[in-house]
């Protein structure tokens, strides 16, 4: 009869007197005893109480059922307590089929339980960081579906737990930021690496936009092949927008500069030679040369308007109250304080209004936003074009669309129209000038409101700008 003894330390043969008659070990200090000590003796003669009684009850369990039973039992060896676990294995005689001996075979499990307990241990230990951690914590397969994953992985994409199951982590993912992920996901699954870690931005159930500290690691099998994902996701937003907004305030400070040191230098420098010119000049050309000194001053306080309020957005200061507003009112307002500038080129201005559209707002904010985006359509417009002004209601929502047959703009100038770090003021169809600062607090100022602008634009086909708010309830 043959067993598979590298499972096995010691086999004893049993007959069903329950006398031991022979035995196999491999390794004799497996027996801690000489054979002839144990040899023909009964169960109960080499055992003590506990140990015989057990052997003695599943050996006539054997007897009885004529199949195969298991125990586990403690002895305690050269002061040492060990554990082992016993199979008990009929042979019968192939004449009758009565048994005639049982095949007792016993494994020390001693350092399988230290491991086993050990795993436990550490699987409890793993259990409880899993749990308590605020890290956000997944398992997926291989493909990216979620597993298991714990409650500040659910906070931080505040999802339903319910609701994550089976979704794969990269839908979570920003648009912008899929396609660098993925490289690094298809390295991972082609087995390149077996880890990536990246900053990305996730979309919360909540369209909340939240910068990830990710790390992406492969957890292997026995046979040491990919099993499952490991993702440990830290939200780092916070840190991340203090330096975004650092960053955004020295563009803030060099534009300031900027416009200090040229735009706003620029009209004082006219005034001054203006001035200087009026001195020593005639009465017939002291008329012209006050209009010039007037339209420098003009385009100075501008600018110094432009740069107080804008300064105001950037240093939190500039307060905000907010009443129910008509706004075909404000829009009316802000078309009747350019309506000069527009009559001066010809420019017709279009007013098609719907009725009745009330929209919580601060009415000064609201009227600077509306008379920067009417100005610049009136500055890059040529002479005799069209603005076409409309207000109307999408769902719950207010739109306020100002349209031109202007001069339009390319796709490289649209990118960078409300960054402080790339914007320049565009000299109009007049030759109009400007801060550059317009736009900037337009958006500054709408934001504020919770709402958004749009902007569509071709080159030498006009511009669109709408201006979108929520409605009141």
């Amino acid at each position: 009869m043959l067993y598979e003894r590298n499972l096995t330390d010691i086999i004893f043969l049993v007959n069903t007197d329950f006398a031991l008659t022979g035995y196999f070990a491999e390794n004799k200090s497996f027996l801690f005893t000489p054979p002839e000590t144990f040899l023909g003796k009964k169960i109960i003669d080499i055992f003590s109480g506990n140990e015989a009684a057990l052997f003695t009850s599943k050996l006539s369990e054997v007897i009885n059922s004529n199949k195969s039973v298991y125990a586990e039992y403690d002895l305690t060896i050269a002061g040492e307590l060990r554990h082992y676990r016993a199979e008990f294995k009929p042979a019968t005689e192939s004449a009758n089929d009565e048994i005639s001996e049982i095949v007792v075979l016993i494994k020390d499990i001693t350092e399988f339980q230290k491991k086993e307990k050990l795993f436990i241990q550490t699987k409890e230990r793993f259990k409880s960081i899993f749990d308590n951690s605020f890290s956000g914590i997944a398992l997926t397969d291989m493909e990216g579906c979620l597993l298991e994953y714990n409650e500040a992985f659910c906070d931080l994409l505040e999802e339903a737990e319910e609701n994550l199951r089976t979704k794969n982590f990269k839908a979570y993912t920003h648009p912008e930021d899929i396609e660098n992920e993925s490289k690094q996901f298809e390295e991972l699954a082609k087995s390149k690496t077996n880890h990536y870690r990246l900053t990305k931005r996730c979309i919360t159930a909540n369209k909340k936009t939240r910068w990830i500290d990710a790390s992406v690691s492969i957890i292997f099998d026995n046979l040491n092949q990919p099993q499952n994902l490991l993702l440990i996701f830290n939200d780092i937003s916070t840190p991340v927008q203090t330096k975004n907004e650092l960053e955004q305030s020295n563009r803030a400070k060099d534009k300031l500069l900027s416009i200090i040191g040229h735009d706003l230098r620029s009209p004082m420098g006219s005034i001054t030679g203006l001035i200087d010119l009026l001195k020593i000049s005639d009465k017939n050309e002291q008329e012209e040369i006050i209009k010039m000194i007037e339209l420098s001053a003009k385009r100075a306080m501008t600018l110094l308007e432009d740069l107080l309020c804008w300064g105001k957005t950037q240093d939190g200061m500039l307060s905000m109250i907010s009443v129910p507003s008509d706004i075909n009112t404000i829009l009316q307002e802000s078309i009747d304080f350019i309506k000069n500038n527009a009559q001066a080129k010809s420019i017709n201005i279009h007013f098609n209004a719907e009725e009745n559209i009330t929209v919580n707002l601060d009415r000064n904010m609201m009227l600077t936003a509306i008379r920067n985006v009417l100005s610049n359509a009136v500055k890059f417009t040529p002479l005799g074009g069209n603005v076409y002004c409309t207000t109307k209601i999408l769902a719950d929502e207010c739109v306020i669309e100002i349209k031109d047959t202007g001069i339009g703009m390319d796709n490289e100038i649209k990118k960078t129209l409300f960054q402080v770090s790339s914007n320049k003021s565009r000299t109009g169809t007049a030759n109009e000038q400007g801060s550059g600062l317009g736009l900037l607090i337009c958006k500054e100022f709408v934001h504020k409101h919770n709402g958004r602008i749009e902007v569509e634009s071709e080159k030498d086909k006009g511009s669109t700008f709408r201006i979108i708010l929520p409605l009141i309830g």
